[in-house]
């Protein structure tokens, strides 16, 4: 599962991907400019804190792009493994609104696009979270409610009396 940050979509990607599979790992790509560097290690520092009992796999990029490293890393565990099937789940918002998407990044779209055409035998899952789902009824914008302190836990859902 790819991730750029921790957040409530992260945390909702993470409690999915655990439901759905046996081994799960997380993957983020970091840039070689110092700033990047900087940034990368103060993630894996809060990724750590966090310990959402995943794995973090950081990738390196020499350019400014997230979907050839992750392309790559898919093709090197394809060919080291060809009988094994990965899945990668993609989270992201979902805005209310149809122009909202200009306000969000489309991450999503361009992983799916290079995963698609780059790899052999890869399922690719989008996890589109709406903006309501995420946000606690009860947390202001600076409270400690608005980003999670571990994974949510994995419930099954209950049938409709």
């Amino acid at each position: 599962m790819p991730v750029a940050e921790i957040s409530r979509v992260t945390a909702a990607g993470i409690s999915t991907a655990l439901s759905i599979g046996d081994e799960v790992v997380a993957v983020n790509v970091s840039f070689t400019d110092p700033e990047d560097e900087a940034a990368e290690e103060s993630f894996r520092e809060r990724w750590q804190l966090w310990h959402p009992n995943v794995p973090l796999v950081t990738l390196s990029s020499t350019h400014r792009s997230i979907a050839k490293p992750i392309v790559k890393h898919l093709c090197d565990i394809e060919e080291k493994d060809p009988s094994r099937k990965i899945v990668v789940l993609i989270p992201e918002v979902q805005p209310k609104r149809f122009w909202d998407y200009l306000l969000f990044n489309q991450r999503g779209v361009i992983l799916d696009r290079a995963i698609r055409r780059g790899t052999a035998d890869v399922v690719l899952c989008r996890l589109r979270y709406r903006l309501t789902q995420l946000a606690p009824h009860d947390a202001g914008p600076g409270s400690a409610a608005a980003l999670p302190a571990a994974a949510p836990p994995v419930t099954a859902p209950r049938p409709d009396k």
